[in-house]
């Protein structure tokens, strides 16, 4: 399974990332604001919070992760938002970490150099955009997917195919042949040259991302 594939089958948290993609919005903040109301009456968040952990200064990043695998089981017994914070105190002083259960069986970790002890309300937050995130990303790419497979039908393109003035990626190439093509996701690969070399370089790309001058011609 798939670690958004619980969140992906709720229709309320897909329809709110539909929405925002539909009305356009990009910045990355401004999409975690659109969506965030949604998360939170779906899937609210109730702080149970479990004693600090405090691992030995003398334990290095492995010794400190395994002892955060070893608290999972305990966080896992709870539901959403049964969180600890985990305390170590490293060569440049203390530095915390913190673990807290999604309630679908996945425990966070957030451990990004905190210098004072994370409180409820921001680890809550980070987890639900962390969820945002996975699930726009989804979304995203089967509308990618989508969109590359109509190209495919709508242009017939094919193995052997030659294409002149090719754009993609903000890029120009003055022809290329269409060297593989994926009809499960709409990828192919591209062997491009430049006009006045005769260098060719491959690519990868999906089609939704790919237009050309000249209309596809059958495959040889």
């Amino acid at each position: 399974m798939q670690p958004s594939s619980h969140l992906i089958a709720i229709p309320g948290l897909r329809a709110a990332v539909e929405a925002a993609l539909d009305a356009g919005i990009r910045n990355t903040d401004a999409f975690d604001a659109c969506c965030r109301p949604a998360w939170l009456r779906a899937l609210p968040v109730h702080e149970v919070r479990q004693s600090n952990l405090l691992v030995p200064g003398k334990e290095d990043w492995d010794g400190l992760w395994q002892a955060c695998k070893a608290e999972k089981s305990k966080l896992l017994a709870g539901g959403r938002g049964n969180w600890m914070v985990v305390e170590h105190r490293g060569p440049h002083g203390m530095v915390f970490c913190a673990l807290m259960h999604d309630g679908h069986g996945r425990v966070r970790n957030e451990s990004n150099g905190w210098l004072k002890e994370a409180t409820f309300d921001a680890m809550a937050s980070r987890m639900i955009s962390l969820e945002i995130w996975e699930i726009r990303r989804v979304v995203e790419t089967e509308r990618k997917t989508a969109a590359a497979l109509a190209k495919l039908a709508g242009t017939n393109l094919a193995v052997g195919m030659k294409l002149r003035a090719i754009e993609f990626n903000g890029y120009t190439w003055s022809s290329g042949i269409v060297t593989s093509v994926d009809p499960a996701t709409g990828d192919i690969v591209l062997a491009l040259t430049r006009r006045g070399s005769a260098r060719r370089s491959e690519f990868a790309v999906s089609a939704a991302d790919l237009s050309f001058a000249e209309p596809a011609r059958t495959a040889a």
